[in-house]
C-alpha cells in the first residue's frame, strides 16, 4: 500500500519564505524611512516660522523663555 503525499497548495521552500520575509521586513522599513523623512520634509516649513517667532518676541527674556513662548505660540510639544 503506497501513501500519495499531498501537494498543498503554500508548501514553500525554507530558503524562499527566508527571502521572501526579509524582502517584506526591508521594504517595511524602508517605507518607514520615506514617510518620516517625507513629512519631516512636509512640516519643515511650518517649524521654521514658528522658530523665526523666537527672535520676535522682547530680548529681556532668556533665550529659554524665549524658546518656551515660540513652542506655545506654534502648539509644539517639547518633551
Amino acid at each position: 500500500m503506497k501513501f500519495r503525499k499531498r501537494k498543498h497548495h503554500l508548501n514553500i521552500d525554507a530558503k524562499y519564505f527566508k527571502r521572501v520575509v526579509l524582502f517584506f521586513l526591508i521594504f517595511i522599513l524602508l517605507c518607514i524611512l520615506f514617510m518620516t523623512w517625507f513629512f519631516d520634509q512636509l512640516l519643515e516649513g511650518y517649524r521654521e516660522a514658528c522658530y523665526e517667532q523666537e527672535t520676535k518676541y522682547n530680548t529681556y527674556l532668556t533665550a529659554d523663555e524665549n524658546h518656551k513662548k515660540a513652542l506655545e505660540a506654534c502648539n509644539i510639544n517639547d518633551k
